[in-house]
This record gives C-alpha cells, sequence and structure tokens, in this order.
C-alpha cells in the first residue's frame, strides 16, 4: 500500500459544507494496482467523509450524532 496525503478542500456533504482532507492510496492485489482516495474531516475528531473506489464505487457518511 502506497499513499500521499493532498490538500484541505470544500465539500457537500449531506448536513452542509465541510473541510475535507483528501488521502491518495493505491493497493497491490492480484489482478493489479487499486486506486482509493478518502475525504477525511479537517478538524479533530477526524473521520471519513467519503471513500472513492475503483469501478465508481463510494461509501460515504451521511450523518454524524453525538
Amino acid at each position: 500500500m502506497v499513499g500521499t496525503i493532498g490538500g484541505t478542500e470544500r465539500m457537500t456533504v449531506p448536513w452542509g459544507d465541510a473541510e475535507v482532507t483528501r488521502l491518495d492510496y493505491s493497493i497491490c492485489k492480484r489482478d493489479g494496482v487499486k486506486q482509493y482516495t478518502v475525504y477525511a474531516s479537517k478538524d479533530a475528531p477526524h473521520f471519513m467523509i467519503r471513500e472513492d473506489m475503483p469501478h465508481g464505487l463510494l461509501s460515504e457518511l451521511i450523518r454524524v450524532e453525538p
């Protein structure tokens, strides 16, 4: 697994706008290298806002509860 930390950007999320840090990483699998991107909250506590996966699949946080 190889990754890089990108810059900070604004992202529209279900509860409004959020500042996120972009994290790109690659995983070597049996059928080739797969690219992923995670967007994590910039401010603590840090949590994953969205993950973009191969083939257009994505995982997105829809709600934050106390």
